[in-house]
């Protein structure tokens, strides 16, 4: 990430606690990255090296930080939350070319539940075609809140994080890729030393602005092992995915 922002990719503003740090002293750095950087609750914290959405948390409010913080055992990245619509957009350039691509993108849409005004929580994961698939995890993660009946019409976000593995629903976005996404993601990637090829988790205000290139905030970049997620969509058969890896593993070789 520091890299990144050195090189003039629009990253969302970080900062980094230690692992070594009391929980007091934690808990300040954390209260002066957010004061520095003019930010309210909430706030993203997660481990500095991850994978799979693994300990991510978006943190409401202090007694939250506070709790994350005093079971963090590695190095902690506080990154300002950032709203809007998350997808993932995988890019690369070869090195004897002027000019990179965008290959595909992930759009990466939260699982969520609709009240009734007469069943709970728990009743409602379970009659959910989507969060049913993932009803082990739903129930554990919410395991406090399984018997709250959800107002009629108020939806429960299930998941927050754009994760497939914590619930996030992955589906193709190649309709979304326009020259002028592909120009502005070109442009902020050019500048960054020895980067060819990833894919970045980006936060955009609307499916417009990322047709336009406006508006990207990218959260993180995964490397050379990543993988092109939109294979996850549900329309796409198991020999689609096959073909996204091998097509992969030429560009990477």
């Amino acid at each position: 990430l520091r890299h990144l922002r050195s090189s003039g990719v629009p990253v969302a503003r970080f900062d980094v606690i230690g692992s070594e740090l009391e929980l007091a002293e934690k808990e300040r750095l954390l209260a002066a990255f957010m004061e520095r950087e003019k930010l309210a609750f909430p706030v993203v914290l997660k481990p500095d090296v991850g994978q799979r959405g693994q300990g991510v948390a978006i943190v409401d409010d202090r007694e939250e930080a506070r709790a994350f913080l005093a079971c963090q055992v590695e190095d902690t990245i506080a990154q300002e939350y950032v709203g809007g619509v998350e997808y993932g957009i995988f890019y690369y350039r070869f090195i004897d070319s002027e000019q990179g691509r965008v290959s595909s993108i992930t759009d990466k849409r939260m699982t969520y539940v609709v009240g009734d005004g007469s069943s709970t929580l728990e009743r409602l994961i379970l009659q959910d075609s989507r969060a049913v698939c993932m009803a082990d995890f739903f129930l554990r993660t919410f395991e406090s809140k399984l018997e709250l009946v959800v107002p009629a019409g108020e939806t429960f976000p299930l998941t927050k994080v754009g994760t497939h593995c914590r619930g996030a629903l992955f589906l193709d976005g190649e309709s979304l890729i326009t020259k002028e996404l592909e120009a502005e993601v070109d442009r902020f990637s050019a500048g960054v030393e020895g980067f060819h090829f990833g894919r970045y988790d980006a936060r955009v205000p609307s499916p417009e602005a990322l047709r336009k290139g406006e508006g990207i905030r990218v959260i993180e970049l995964n490397g050379l092992t990543s993988e092109p997620t939109n294979m996850y969509d549900p329309q796409h058969s198991i020999w689609f995915a096959w073909r996204a890896l091998t097509r992969q593993w030429r560009l990477i070789f």
